[in-house]
């Protein structure tokens, strides 16, 4: 269906633009400008840190001092630290990096601290690689910023058209909820991150069109790699078992979804194979358990198909209530029996309160004073719509009514 709107849609622009290969130059331009105003917008910060470096210097202080007005917080001075000790002894260098290194006794002093366990190493590896680990570090979370605006533009093309991917990559580029954490200085994990999960989605939406195992491999490869860069590995593999569960419910022969299922274990195999080998080289940090959820689901959906068509007593049930509801049953009753079993499988804390997001955005569940308030925990609803609008800026409020034209053409 998706694939069918999108070439509608270059047919379309193709009549008025005059071919198809302009709706894509077109698309390209529009995408290098969005790219342009989102990496202007990040880069604002970077001229405020440089002035406060001259003014420091200026009263005084140190340069070497001063050069730390480009780090904005705890996160990234940390993120610096470790890029520049990866500039200075390698990129190897990081397995290192545990409390035997007197070098990480700053940290914790006097027991140091084990970053091979309890850091990601993409981003300082990465950064590492620039002349100047402070500028390196203050500016690769703007270029995250740009990726993450290019990559979901891609997705919205390839799936939806052209307006989508122009509204999409607008949003990613100016809205303050989808900057904040791409800012030049402010170098985190999940800002960071973004880009390659949302590439692992564009590839595994490919995967499931085109029917393609090599781009459900890539997919899963890709969200694999997450491993090294952030906790948010976790999310990538429960697209990936949430395919694999409700794959059934899309199809109205339940034996139809035999082809998208095998591609979800596919992306699944390939995910769990990444992660573990990641965490084998010391590279990655990622649970066992988790990576083997969305391979542990794609099985379940297979074996519960195959006793439908195998096990008479399964088949006559789903000859009198009918396939959709008997699945439905059966899907909504081993979710509920997986997040009552979730903490003794070692599913617990935020990874718990994630998967229970919609029963809190409903005001159905509470996490206690302290979940509700730490703002990772909190949803930006609870504060109304109004509050809502103020937390992005006002810059959604500017775009409704486009989005509004666009959802009634």
């Amino acid at each position: 269906m998706a694939s069918r709107s999108v070439a509608l849609q270059v047919s379309r622009l193709g009549k008025l633009l005059g071919d198809p290969r302009i709706y894509y130059a077109l698309a390209a331009v529009l995408l290098v400008l969005l790219m342009a105003l989102g990496y202007w917008l990040r880069m604002l910060p970077f001229h405020n840190y440089a002035a406060a470096e001259r003014l420091a210097v200026d009263m005084g202080i140190r340069g070497d001092v001063a050069r730390y007005s480009y780090l904005t917080a705890n996160d990234p001075w940390i993120e610096y630290w470790l890029t520049k000790y990866l500039h200075e002894h390698g990129v190897g260098s990081w397995k290192t990096l545990t409390r035997d290194n007197p070098a990480t006794r700053i940290f914790w002093y006097p027991w140091g601290r084990d970053f091979v366990r309890s850091e990601y190493p993409l981003m300082p590896m990465i950064a590492s690689l620039g002349s100047d680990p402070i500028v390196s570090t203050s500016k690769i979370p703007v270029y995250a910023g740009v990726a993450l605006v290019a990559v979901a533009f891609i997705l919205l093309l390839v799936d939806y058209g052209l307006l989508a991917a122009v509204l999409g990559g607008l949003l990613l580029a100016v809205v303050p909820a989808a900057a904040s954490r791409t800012y030049a200085g402010f170098a985190e994990k999940e800002g960071f991150a973004m880009h390659i999960f949302v590439a692992s989605l564009l590839l595994f939406t490919m995967a499931l069109e085109r029917r393609s195992r090599i781009l459900a491999a890539l997919a899963g490869i890709v969200a694999g790699s997450i491993a090294m860069a952030w906790g948010g590995y976790a999310i990538a593999g429960l697209v990936f078992a949430a395919t694999a569960l409700f794959t059934p419910l899309a199809s109205r022969d339940p034996f139809g979804a035999r082809e998208p299922l095998l591609l979800a274990a596919t992306a699944s195999g390939a995910y769990l194979a990444t992660g573990l080998i990641l965490d084998a080289s010391g590279y990655g940090k990622a649970s066992p358990a988790y990576l083997a959820i969305p391979l542990a689901a794609a099985a379940y959906t297979y074996l519960l198909l195959l006793a439908v068509e195998r096990v008479e007593a399964a088949r006559s049930l789903v000859e009198r209530a009918g396939w959709l509801k008997t699945y439905t049953l059966v899907l909504v009753a081993t979710l509920l029996l997986g997040v009552v079993a979730a903490p003794a499988l070692g599913i617990r804390g935020k990874y718990l309160a994630t998967l229970l997001w919609p029963l809190k955005s409903m005001g159905l569940l509470h996490l206690g004073r302290l979940g509700e308030t730490v703002a990772e925990m909190a949803s930006v609803f609870t504060t109304g719509f109004r509050g809502f609008l103020a937390q992005t800026g006002y810059t959604v409020s500017m775009l409704i009514p486009v989005l509004g034209l666009y959802l009634l053409y």
